[in-house]
């Protein structure tokens, strides 16, 4: 089993601030995570207060784009899936 987070890219307009935010860390397969990104995708809705529209495009394996339109503007944000390739304090307990 690896250990995976999604995690949310948003684009805050007018002043082009990133924002990042942990969705979820897991431990899985690589088909489970994947199946797990493509979840959240179709229910992401973010800041929105009433999702009229909702627009999932690939951007490769591990990254999703989520466009949405609301009531009053449109966003997207970029789901990233991640898979945690070293951790410092499992080599310690390791060595």
């Amino acid at each position: 089993m690896h250990t995976w987070q999604i995690n949310a890219f948003t684009v805050q307009d007018p002043s082009g601030f990133l924002s990042s935010t942990l969705i979820e860390e897991f431990s899985g397969s690589a088909e489970e995570a994947k199946e797990r990104l493509h979840a959240h995708a179709r229910n992401f809705k973010g800041d929105a207060s009433k999702v009229k529209r909702r627009r999932i495009f690939s951007d490769g394996d591990r990254a999703l784009r989520v466009a949405i339109d609301d009531k009053w503007r449109k966003f997207e944000t970029v789901l990233q899936l991640s898979e945690l390739i070293f951790d410092s304090a499992t080599e310690e307990e390791a060595g």
